[in-house]
């Protein structure tokens, strides 16, 4: 009698699954495409233009430079999430005009500039790019920031990109 209990729950369940997998099997597939999203690279690949360098010697105005950083991250967190940022010496003949049109040409028409984060920060000048990832997941961003009141033959650029962490991080899907 047991066997008989068995084979009908098994026979009910089947029948069940039978009957809603194809709408299950949609479903998930609906919700994989809402969290990978059909996007190209997540984060940019852009160089710095002719001239400017990685900002590495100890200055006696480091710390404005690492407050600039701080004071830019922190803004971008709420929105953006986490973000990496990397220091560039720029000569003074580079203007924050031909620098943010200069990354806004390599970033391309797909990412757009984010009028909500304000051009002037304390100090400095900034300009956010970002790009949208789907409705499940952050847009990533591209940030500058540029501090030209330096003691200095040279202006500083702040460089911040997206952290792709374990958390935010899904390989890029081809559309």
């Amino acid at each position: 009698m047991g066997a008989d209990v068995l084979s009908r729950s098994d026979g009910v369940r089947a029948a069940i699954l039978g009957k809603w997998a194809p709408w299950i099997g949609g479903l998930l597939a609906f919700a994989v495409l809402l969290i990978a999203g059909c996007t190209d690279a997540e984060v940019p690949t852009v160089s710095p233009p002719p001239g400017v360098v990685r900002f590495t010697q100890e200055r006696s105005f480091d710390a404005v430079v690492a407050n600039t950083e701080v004071d830019l991250l922190m803004g971008l967190r709420p929105r953006y999430g986490r973000m990496e940022a990397q220091r560039w010496q720029v000569p003074r003949r580079l203007s924050w005009e031909q620098l943010v049109a200069y990354y806004g040409k390599q970033l391309g028409p797909q990412w757009k500039h984010d009028p909500r984060q304000p051009e002037m920060g304390s100090g400095y000048r900034s300009r956010v790019w970002y790009r949208d990832r789907g409705l499940l997941r952050p847009p990533v961003a591209f940030a500058l920031a540029y501090l030209d009141g330096v003691p200095a033959d040279f202006a500083v650029l702040i460089v911040a990109e997206s952290a792709l962490d374990w958390v935010s991080y899904m390989p890029p899907r081809e559309c």
